[in-house]
């Protein structure tokens, strides 16, 4: 587990998920991209998951903050409201 925070106007270049990946924001506003290098809003709250090999990259005008869970393990549960 790890807190990324990117500064403003910083990126997390591109790069495959060594092994499943769960991204959740927790301050700060941004974007990711995954596999279809579409970009995607990300603010608090948002939690995303990439399985391992899944090229992804994540970036920010106005710096995000952000833990990062890794496991080889890593089960999502989605949550329907």
């Amino acid at each position: 587990m790890v807190c990324i925070r990117l500064g403003a106007g910083g990126v997390l270049g591109r790069h495959p998920a060594p092994v499943d990946q769960l991204f959740v924001v927790v301050e700060g506003e941004g974007w990711t991209s995954g596999e279809k290098d579409e970009r995607v809003p990300v603010e608090p709250g948002t939690a995303l998951h990439w399985h391992a090999g899944e090229e992804h990259e994540s970036g920010s005008e106005r710096g995000p903050t952000a833990i990062v869970v890794e496991s080889g393990r890593l089960v999502p549960h989605l949550r329907h409201d």
